[in-house]
């Protein structure tokens, strides 16, 4: 089981992708979570590659956390703060 974790910044203009590049090269068979957590005082955005403030999948309120389980090794997930900067902390687990 391979599991490492990151604190990443994150702005308002440009979504961050969260989601390791490594897993792209993983078997479909393996088993990949992400967990997200907002580590600041605003609203931050989860989705996908199309990501904006009016466009995504969920938000999450300060110190709030997202787990994704079962996440296909090349599906890839994205962030975004609702201010000019927030942190958020990553959990990345592949089984």
């Amino acid at each position: 089981m391979a599991f490492n974790h990151a604190r990443i910044v994150i702005n308002n203009s440009t979504p961050t992708k969260v989601t390791p590049n490594e897993w792209a090269d993983l078997g479909p068979n393996t088993n990949c979570t992400l967990q997200i957590q907002n580590l600041g005082s605003e609203v931050i955005y989860v989705g996908g590659e199309g990501l904006t403030n009016i466009s995504y999948g969920c938000s999450l309120v300060a110190g709030a956390t997202l787990t994704i389980d079962d996440l296909p090794p090349k599906d890839n997930v994205y962030a975004l703060s609702s201010t000019s900067t927030s942190y958020i902390g990553i959990l990345r687990i592949v089984r």
